[in-house]
C-alpha cells in the first residue's frame, strides 16, 4: 500500500492541479479507506490508500 500526504492530496482535486499553500486553506475529508477508513486529512498527516477511496478536495482563502 501507498500512502499520501495532504499536500500529494491536493493536487486530486479538479481544478487545483498547482495548490497553492500560501494563498489558500485546503480541506480534504476522505470515504472507503483501508479497514473502512473516513475522516479528515490534515496537514502533516499521512494516511494509507487504497482502490476505490474517495477524497474531497475544497479550496478556501487564507484570511
Amino acid at each position: 500500500m501507498q500512502s499520501v500526504r495532504l499536500e500529494e492530496a491536493a493536487l486530486l482535486g479538479p481544478g487545483y492541479p498547482n495548490p497553492d499553500f500560501e494563498r489558500f486553506n485546503y480541506t480534504i475529508t476522505y470515504l472507503h479507506g483501508v479497514d473502512g477508513a473516513e475522516g479528515d486529512l490534515v496537514e502533516g498527516e499521512t494516511i494509507m490508500v487504497k482502490n476505490g477511496m474517495v477524497f474531497n478536495v475544497r479550496r478556501s482563502d487564507k484570511s
